[in-house]
């Protein structure tokens, strides 16, 4: 992606991002409007758009890109859960759930199939959809087990069965692997829906930032530790391991960009349910988000190179 173009890009997510901020520090989004946008966008908006993506020709080479991405996503949520037992072992327990769960589970799902969609496409959106199966199983299974001694393995395949985007992912494999063609305003449909996940992704991020109280209250250093393994560490391995492999260009970047984004907002959600550093939690992701605003753009440069 030619640099121009990505700077455009991000100005124009920045601006959605800003109108956002602007919007919930004058009421005009309630508090209530980000639970409101996150059902909108994973239940509905999201699905759409990987429905849509999916709508390409079945071939050899793409279903073993499917199949790579999906690897590499799996060898991530790996190391997502082996990785924090060594880094925050001594931690306190309040403080270490959330930030296991924080390694484990990212933004990916809102944010980072919005960027992904942007800079690679369609295929973009298609490899990013396959890239989040593996973690939306660690969601509800080690994710969850973070705040949750035991977690009901009844009620976690049902989590991730029923989950619309999961949903979504089995429709579309469906739709490409069998040569279905879509009437047009069916597709059409999909393609405007879809369309709106971006601007509704950074709409809300503005709204979560609009709700930070005082910048010097945000930075601590367990908080800068966590930011530098999420939004730095991670995806300096991925694009390591990746080159290493020779990975496709589009699945390598989908890779990267989805393994840098930041703490997704379940993280204080969950925190708040089981009684853990509700504060710490939200830090974690209004921070990580904010420095993901300078981070994601240069991993795009670096991408590009």
């Amino acid at each position: 992606m030619e640099i121009t173009s990505l700077l455009e890009m991000q100005g124009a997510m920045f601006l959605l991002l800003i109108s956002g901020f602007i919007m919930r520090k004058r009421n005009i989004l309630p508090e209530g409007g980000k639970s409101l946008l996150t059902n909108l966008l994973v239940d509905f908006v999201l699905p759409c758009s990987i429905i849509h993506s999916f709508q390409v020709e079945f071939t050899r080479e793409v279903f073993e890109k499917c199949i790579a991405v999906l690897a590499i996503a799996a060898v991530i949520q790996l190391l997502a859960w082996i990785f924090p037992k060594a880094a925050y072992g001594r931690i306190p327990s309040e403080r270490r759930c959330v930030l296991e769960y924080g390694t484990i589970c990212s933004n990916a799902g809102m944010m980072g199939t919005a960027i992904a969609e942007n800079v690679f496409g369609t295929m973009g959106m298609m490899y990013s959809s396959i890239y989040l199966i593996p973690q939306r199983i660690a969601m509800w299974t080690i994710g969850l087990a973070c705040f949750e001694q035991a977690v009901s393995r009844k009620n976690m395949v049902k989590k991730v069965l029923l989950h619309p985007c999961i949903i979504a992912v089995e429709l579309g494999l469906l739709v490409m692997i069998g040569g279905i063609s879509l009437p047009n305003f069916l597709t059409d449909t999909l393609g405007m829906t879809g369309g709106c996940t971006t601007p509704l992704s950074m709409i809300f991020l503005g709204m979560v930032l609009a709700e930070v109280k005082s910048i010097r209250d945000m930075f601590d250093r367990q908080i800068l530790f966590y930011t530098v393994v999420r939004l730095v560490i991670f995806p300096g391995i991925v694009l390591a391991g990746c080159r290493l492999i020779s990975a496709d260009l589009v699945v390598t970047g989908v890779s990267v960009l989805l393994s840098a984004m930041p703490a997704g907002s379940t993280t204080a959600v969950l925190a708040s349910k089981y009684h853990k550093d509700i504060d710490f939690s939200t830090k974690c992701v209004v921070i990580t988000t904010v420095c993901s605003l300078v981070t994601i753009p240069i991993w795009c440069a670096i991408l590009s190179l």
